[in-house]
């Protein structure tokens, strides 16, 4: 018969068994957690950027007789909407890769946690490289939207639209991209429980009215950031205006919802990525909300580059196409402000 006393004995060790073996899965998943923060960090650095065609930012910089020093925490994500409910699917009889609707960046300091989205006009024109039959022909002057268009309408599209926003931007350091088509759209917004939003236009089928909250749904999303008035030149630009109100209720949504549950990323990046097209990886990811999180960050500002439309006659048609051109001053300020920090004398 078995005393008392041994019995104890045996609970005691196995409870000590229990207790060491949980400690040990701690320790493990903890260590994972740190090595993933570490290895996602590390793409975040503006080093490992292969320039190529494009010249950097330089370390220095003076206007209007004030000096500027390069910030090399600060880094650019950029973010292309296409108007596709499906990247890559090439059976629409027009324009089976598509086009650039949404060409914006994130661009986020790693010291403070800040972060700004700016709105770059689907129309904006730059040095775009145009290709044929997967054969580079030259660079030329015209819309950014288009650098989509040249490529396989997945990564070699992403590529040729980053490649145009950095020369745009004098070299800015964009070190990831994420590409949505509407059908991602609609599982992003979904996947975070619905965006709240104050939209600006009138979406009756779901009732949904200008000026009035309202917290959008995926199928909702996508009427809101695809309607455009084609009969008024700037109608691509009051559309951005949209999806940049758009992106940035979605960004302080997902930063709510990681704040009050970070254990939500890992499902919320599986959702994401499942239907867009990005080179951030679930490392990258961890980084970037656990960042953010410890930043207390709950917002980002937005800007849109200062430029004007005008309208440019299609050769052969009564229809004309809009080309947004920024201006040269206010575009060197945005790059001082989102990349530079003023030189103490």
């Amino acid at each position: 018969m078995t005393s008392r006393p041994n019995k104890r004995k045996k609970i005691l060790q196995i409870t000590g068994i229990t207790l060491g073996t949980i400690a040990l899965i701690a320790a493990l998943l903890i260590g994972i957690f740190f090595y993933m923060v570490h290895k996602g960090a590390a793409d975040f650095n503006p080093s490992r950027l292969e320039n190529g065609p494009v010249i950097p930012l330089q370390e220095t910089v003076e206007k209007d007789g004030k000096k500027y020093v390069y910030n090399k925490n600060a880094v650019a994500i950029a973010m292309i909407g296409v108007d596709k409910d499906r990247l890559g699917d090439r059976t629409a009889d027009q324009n089976p890769i598509g086009m650039a609707d949404l060409t914006a960046m994130v661009v986020l300091d790693r010291s403070t946690g800040k972060m700004t989205l700016l709105n770059i006009p689907r129309d904006t024109v730059c040095d775009v490289d145009v290709y044929r039959d997967e054969k580079f022909i030259t660079s030329k002057k015209q819309q950014i939207c288009t650098a989509f268009s040249y490529g396989d309408g997945k990564k070699t599209s992403c590529d040729n639209v980053v490649l145009s926003m950095r020369r745009l931007l004098d070299g800015a350091p964009i070190v990831k991209y994420v590409c949505l088509d509407m059908d991602g759209i609609a599982t992003v917004t979904d996947a975070l429980g619905g965006v709240p939003l104050v939209p600006d236009m009138d979406l009756p089928d779901f009732n949904i009215y200008a000026g009035k909250e309202t917290i959008m749904t995926g199928k909702a999303a996508q009427v809101y950031l695809r309607f455009r008035d084609h009969d008024q030149v700037d109608g691509s630009g009051v559309r951005t205006s949209r999806q940049t109100q758009y992106f940035a209720a979605m960004t302080a949504r997902l930063f709510h919802v990681l704040k009050h549950d970070f254990g939500r990323l890992p499902g919320l990046y599986a959702k994401a990525s499942s239907r867009a097209l990005t080179d951030i990886t679930l490392e990258n990811a961890t980084y970037l909300g656990t960042l953010l999180v410890r930043q207390g960050t709950g917002s980002l500002d937005t800007r849109t580059l200062a430029g004007r439309f005008e309208a440019e006659a299609i050769e052969g048609s009564d229809d004309v196409y809009a080309r947004f051109i920024p201006d040269s001053d206010a575009l060197q300020q945005t790059i001082l402000d989102l990349f530079y920090k003023p030189l103490e004398e």
